[in-house]
């Protein structure tokens, strides 16, 4: 199942984890939000402190992004948090075509111990419309190798 712009799907490897765009964050049917782009501070119906921000610019150049693999893969991380918590979690950006299929694609690799690659594949499933751009695709390769 793949979902519309303000629908939220299970993430493949754990269905603990909803991915959406933006306008999922109107919904409440999650406990912890990691937001990969720019949010008011009320958007979110968590708590700040289970709220967490990557302020991630979906662009081709990694120069574009200070620490770009580091931030994904604090993003990743962010979503592991959340879940050893025993939270539901809602993985967003604003289209859910470049940052979340990447986040989720890293967060699933981690989960399974799949390559970035074979875990971007399954996001594809849920999402088709998943088309990380250059940069984010070549720290899904650095996991693969």
């Amino acid at each position: 199942m793949s979902a519309s712009a303000g629908e939220a799907v299970a993430h493949p490897a754990d269905s603990g984890v909803l991915l959406g765009a933006a306008p999922a964050t109107s919904h409440d049917d999650y406990d912890a939000v990691v937001s990969l782009c720019r949010m008011g501070t009320a958007d979110a119906n968590v708590p700040s402190e289970d709220h967490a921000r990557f302020w991630l610019i979906d662009s081709a150049l990694a120069a574009d992004n200070a620490h770009l693999e580091f931030v994904l893969h604090d993003a990743a991380d962010a979503i592991a948090t959340f879940r050893a918590e025993g939270k539901r979690v809602l993985l967003h950006c604003v289209r859910m075509e470049s940052r979340t299929p990447t986040v989720a694609a890293l967060y699933g690799a981690k989960v399974r111990g799949v390559s970035g690659a074979e875990a971007l594949d399954e996001m594809r499933e849920v999402l088709p419309a998943a088309r990380p751009n250059q940069a984010f695709m070549e720290v899904l390769r650095k996991m693969s190798a």
